[in-house]
């Protein structure tokens, strides 16, 4: 079996990738475990070695939706996903839960974040996503 750091240099990491990320913690700090995030990091800044700032995405969602979420593209019937999300059940970027990924906890790609949706994200992370990651 692959060590993580070996699978995490296996593929590029960019801008809007879903990425399955391990040791994430949630919002409270607390319950590490493998999560889904999406990157904000833009490429240009993650070619000059700035830090891999990311979303978390979550199934916790509440009702109704406030609007630190977005919700993302899912496909539901049994044994498919969606074609370019990956994901199969209801879920979005809770767009208050940012946090640094480090590369070697990096573990797989799910897909990627369609740019409508990612406008919506943006606007909602931009700031405190370039605060995270020091890029301009």
């Amino acid at each position: 079996m692959n060590d993580p750091g070996e699978v995490a240099q296996s593929f590029p990491i960019g801008y809007a990738d879903i990425l399955f990320v391990d040791h994430v913690l949630d919002p409270q700090g607390q319950n590490p475990k493998t999560r889904r995030v999406v990157i904000l990091t833009p490429d240009d800044a993650l070619a000059a070695g700035y830090p891999i700032v990311a979303g978390a995405i979550t199934t916790a969602l509440p009702h109704p939706l406030t609007g630190d979420y977005v919700v993302l593209p899912y496909k539901n019937p049994p044994g498919t996903r969606h074609p370019r999300t990956g994901l199969t059940r209801k879920a979005a970027v809770l767009c208050t839960w940012l946090l640094i990924v480090e590369r070697r906890n990096v573990v797989g790609r799910s897909g990627f974040v369609p740019s409508s949706s990612m406008a919506s994200i943006d606007l909602k992370t931009s700031v405190n996503a370039r605060l995270m990651g020091g890029w301009t």
